[in-house]
């Protein structure tokens, strides 16, 4: 739930009826929420012209436990009282915004929202939104930061938790991935397009889990598959995260900002968070022994989205999933 402005002088007029909801007033209160904060101001208008108003009368829940995500909902005008399964009750007031990432997966809803009197929102629906992610590809790639802030800022609530709960943490596995031999410290073993079947572990990152073959494709084409020597600092805390890692030979050690560490093996990823927001890295990562990982390159990424922006679309919905995860809620 996200705190916004509420919509000034806004009155149900008790018959029934609202003057027409103000496109160019909800477009700026979705620019602060922050699934949404990264979309150009076309596509905020766009956004907003899918909402539609809502009145609710005392005692009407606007969303039910367990009740199929069907969108998500600004309050306008009036009060409701949030009664979550887990936690303590929270009354919400004019501009407070519920229920964005059922947009994107529909699951089902984490609380019970009652109207405490008379209550108008602007409800966008998630079939509309959905819609216009796959027909509108550069929204999906327009909310992916949104997406990733959302995680780190869970990231930060969980910090005394393992590393292996988010992507941009080191993620384990027990799949081993040969390499070739005989190259120089940190220079380029091969071009990523002649390693067959390696690939297939970016099935394992959950950021690609459900890319489509030909995107999956895309985006292995532009690793560059690197050998290391023992002792290399692949990634130091606080450096800019410029590329994403996938440890396919050797271990390493990840230090993490919070204190906690592990030793990793091959098969295993880290940066993945970083090649949307480029923030600063939250752990130093060292090679244990010789090591060969395949890099994908922050602004490799980037081109392909410009390139292929239908492949964020599915990425939306992987990250969504990880914060339900994190969030300890059902996935939808």
């Amino acid at each position: 739930m996200t705190r916004i402005d509420a919509w000034p002088g806004t009155k149900w007029n008790g018959q029934g009826q609202s003057r027409s909801l103000p496109q160019d007033w909800l477009s700026r209160a979705l620019a602060r929420i922050p699934l949404f904060e990264e979309l150009s101001k076309q596509d905020l208008r766009d956004v907003a012209g899918l909402a539609k108003l809502r009145h609710y009368v005392d005692g009407v829940a606007v969303m039910r436990l367990g009740a199929s995500g069907d969108g998500m909902h600004v309050i306008l005008d009036g009060n409701a009282v949030a009664r979550p399964a887990v936690g303590a009750e929270r009354r919400l007031e004019p501009g407070d915004a519920f229920g964005e990432l059922a947009l994107i997966d529909g699951a089902p809803r984490a609380a019970t929202v009652v109207a405490e009197g008379e209550l108008v929102t602007a409800m966008i629906g998630g079939p509309g939104f959905r819609r216009m992610l796959r027909e509108e590809p550069l929204v999906a790639v327009g909310i992916l930061p949104g997406l990733v802030r959302i995680i780190r800022d869970l990231q930060v609530s969980r910090q005394s938790e393992a590393a292996t709960h988010a992507p941009d943490d080191a993620s384990r596995s027990d799949r081993g991935y040969e390499a070739e031999t005989g190259i120089v410290d940190g220079s380029i073993v091969s071009d990523a397009r002649d390693l067959l079947g390696w690939h297939t572990a970016l099935r394992h990152v959950p950021l690609f889990e459900t890319l489509p073959e030909r995107h999956l494709r895309h985006v292995a084409r532009r690793f560059a598959v690197r050998r290391y020597g023992s002792g290399r600092v692949l990634v130091r805390e606080d450096s800019k995260g410029g590329s994403f890692f996938l440890l396919l030979a050797g271990r390493v050690h990840v230090q993490a900002r919070n204190g906690t560490a592990s030793d990793l093996d091959p098969g295993a990823h880290f940066g993945e968070l970083a090649l949307i927001d480029g923030a600063p890295r939250s752990a130093t990562v060292t090679s244990l022994d010789q090591v060969t990982v395949a890099e994908l390159p922050r602004a490799a990424f980037r081109r392909l989205l410009q390139n292929e922006p239908r492949a964020a679309v599915p990425m939306v919905g992987s990250l969504v999933a990880l914060i339900r995860e994190l969030q300890g809620q059902p996935k939808g």
